[in-house]
């Protein structure tokens, strides 16, 4: 180790293990996961969530399927899909949407292939769906 991080050994984290952990909390109350599906499995109260936060949890999840190596699974979904998922509307759940990707918290792949959370925002989400919840 080099000088100059002498003394903040303890600030450092493994970033999958710090990434795992934080979806495992933000996911565990609201969703499970099915290991030979890439759907989520709503808890009792997924539904009475804010939309924001059934989508941002519907989104999360993805991440942890693709991590945990759920065949099929992919980052992106699409907003009927998420709407579906989410049960919402699809208008309520485009305009959901497209306002938490003006603020950065999702992103849209390609020509609209599909709605994701960006790995850079991966720890704000979990924290911003963990604050809408509270």
């Amino acid at each position: 180790m080099s000088e100059k991080t002498t003394g903040y050994e303890e600030l450092f984290v493994e970033t999958d293990d710090f990434i795992r952990q934080k979806l495992v909390q933000a996911l565990k109350p609201w969703v499970g996961l099915q290991r030979d599906s890439d759907q989520v499995a709503p808890r009792e109260g997924f539904t009475s969530l804010p939309q924001q936060a059934r989508i941002l949890t519907c989104l999360l999840a993805r991440h942890a399927m693709v991590q945990a190596g759920v065949p099929g699974a992919s980052l992106e979904l699409s907003s009927d899909k998420i709407a579906e998922q989410c049960f919402l509307a699809k208008k309520g759940c485009k305009e959901q949407l497209s306002r938490m990707k003006a603020t950065g918290l999702v992103e849209l792949k390609g020509r609209g292939e599909g709605y994701f959370v960006p790995r850079s925002a991966l720890q704000l989400v979990c924290g911003n769906l963990q604050k809408m919840v509270q």
